[in-house]
This record gives structure tokens, sequence and C-alpha cells, in this order.
């Protein structure tokens, strides 16, 4: 029995059952940008982006209970 294929976690996060089969030009130029990047580079924005994430929820919880 060959196993099943997994769905991306990304598919399941963003409501998406499968990729569109005709994907948008700006989409396909964000990928290629996100492709051709250093892995340094893509380490670097990804640690950016989850201290923006964690600060946005930090401030959120303080602005809750003041």
């Amino acid at each position: 029995m060959k196993p099943r294929p997994r769905t991306p976690a990304l598919w399941i996060l963003g409501h998406r059952r499968r990729p569109s089969a005709t994907m948008d030009t700006v989409e396909a130029e964000r990928r290629a940008a996100y492709a051709s990047m250093d892995p340094g580079e893509r380490l670097a924005r990804a640690l950016a982006l989850s201290s923006f994430a964690l600060a946005l929820r930090e401030s959120a919880r303080r602005s809750r209970s003041a």
C-alpha cells in the first residue's frame, strides 16, 4: 500500500485544499524571489517575522489587561 502524500501544513492553516492550477504573476514573482535568497537571508526574514508576531501578541495581551 502506497503512503498517502501529506498535505503541507500551510495549506491547512491557510484553509486551502489545493494550490490553484493558475498562479497569479505576483505570487510567482514572490516565490521566485524567495527561492533565490540565500539561506541566511531566509533565516533573517523568518526571525524578523516571528519577533514581530511575538511583539504584536504581547501588545494585544497588554491592551486586554489594561
